[in-house]
């Protein structure tokens, strides 16, 4: 069994209410993202969501 491990990019832009996150592959094609909330809810959800 081989086992492979695609590395990703996490670009962040962050603003006074929102936190937006862009996903992109080695190969620079776009794989997720999302706009979050600045406060330890929105940083909880955007945590969980990156570590997919």
């Amino acid at each position: 069994m081989t086992v492979t491990s695609e590395r990703v990019l996490i670009g962040m832009d962050p603003h006074k209410r929102s936190a937006t996150i862009e996903i992109m592959a080695g190969d620079e094609t776009i794989v997720g993202g999302g706009r979050f909330d600045t406060g330890r809810d929105g940083y909880t959800a955007m945590r969980r969501y990156a570590s997919r």
